[in-house]
């Protein structure tokens, strides 16, 4: 039973951390091809502005910052 119990142990213990790298993971992923999908941009440039009323666009102008913030939720 004690070993039933370590393998749990460990199993709780690494789970958190896992979880949030796979939802940074994610985010990123999301981040990149949903949201800088040249389509939400005038001229297919991401670089460029969004258009107008294009959410995802002006999303991925708030920066790097958006996949940590995204992460978090």
């Amino acid at each position: 039973m004690s070993k039933k119990r370590n393998s749990n142990e460990w199993l709780q213990n690494i789970f958190a951390p896992v979880a949030i790298i796979l939802a940074f993971v994610v985010s990123v992923l999301l981040f990149e091809n949903l949201m800088g999908n040249p389509v939400n941009f005038q001229g297919g440039n991401p670089a460029g502005e969004p258009i107008s009323g294009n959410y995802l666009g002006i999303i991925y102008k708030g920066g790097f910052i958006v996949p940590v913030l995204m992460t978090c939720v």
